[in-house]
C-alpha cells in the first residue's frame, strides 16, 4: 500500500526541498489552506478536505471532479484539519504518512495541535511531521525508531505521559538505556546525533520525539 502525504496551512518555506520528499504513487491529501502549497508545486491532490476556510476560492474551484474529490467539513467541528486528513488517509489503508507543512505559523495552539494530535495515532504503521529542519513522531510504549540524519543533529524526546522509560539506543552523544524521565521536565531535550544514524527504544510510556538539524 502506497504512503499518504498531507499538505497542511503551516509554513513550507523551501518549494524544491519538500517536492523531492514525494514518491510515485503517493496518496496527496490537500488539508484545507495546504491547497496552497500543492498548487505552488505543480501538485494535483487525490483528496482535498477541511472546511476550507483558509484556502482561497479560486483554487478551490480549480479542484477537478475526477482528479481530485473535495470532502467538506463544517467550520464548528471537533477535531483540526490534519487530525481529519490523518483519519482520511487511515480510511484509505494508509499507514505510512508523511505530514507537511505542520510546523510553523501564526498559530501557536494549531502547531501545538498539530504536535499533539500524533498521539492519537498508535496503531501501527508511521506518522511523521517533516519540514527542511526538523520531523517530529509519536512514540509509545515498547516502540523502537532509527534516525537518521548528520552528526550533531539534536534529538530530543519530549515526554506525554507521566514517565517514560528507555531502552537500548545507539548513536547519541548521551546514550538513553535504561533511564525514566518525567512530564515537564527537559533532560531529554538536545541530545544529539554522533553521526548519521541512530536508534532508540521505549519500554514505557508515550513521548514526542524531535529530530531538529543544528
Amino acid at each position: 500500500m502506497s504512503r499518504a502525504v498531507l499538505f497542511c496551512n503551516g509554513e513550507i518555506h523551501d518549494l524544491d526541498y519538500h517536492r523531492r520528499l514525494l514518491r510515485d504513487g503517493d496518496l496527496i491529501i490537500a488539508v484545507d489552506g495546504g491547497g496552497r502549497y500543492c498548487m505552488e508545486m505543480g501538485v494535483v491532490p487525490d483528496v482535498a478536505l477541511g472546511d476550507f476556510d483558509s484556502l482561497p476560492r479560486d483554487i478551490l474551484v480549480s479542484y477537478e471532479p475526477g482528479k481530485t474529490e473535495c470532502i467538506s467539513f463544517p467550520a464548528d467541528k471537533d477535531y483540526i484539519d490534519m487530525a481529519l486528513g490523518i483519519e482520511e488517509a487511515r480510511k484509505r489503508g494508509r499507514k505510512e504518512i508523511l505530514i507537511l507543512g505542520a510546523f510553523g505559523g501564526r498559530r501557536v495552539d494549531m502547531f501545538l495541535g498539530n504536535l499533539l494530535a500524533l498521539a492519537a495515532y498508535d496503531g501501527g504503521g508511521e506518522i511523521v511531521m517533516k519540514n527542511e529542519w526538523s520531523e517530529a513522531r509519536f512514540l509509545k510504549g515498547r516502540s523502537a525508531v532509527t534516525l537518521r540524519g548528520a552528526a550533531g543533529d539534536y534529538v530530543s524526546l519530549l515526554p506525554l505521559s507521566e514517565t517514560v522509560k528507555t531502552g537500548h539506543s545507539e548513536g547519541l552523544k548521551y546514550p538513553l538505556e535504561g533511564l525514566s524521565f518525567y512530564r515537564g521536565e527537559t533532560r531529554s531535550i538536545s541530545n544529539e546525533l554522533t553521526g548519521n544514524e541512530a536508534s532508540l527504544k521505549l519500554t514505557e510510556g508515550e513521548a514526542i520525539l524531535i529530530l531538529q538539524k543544528r
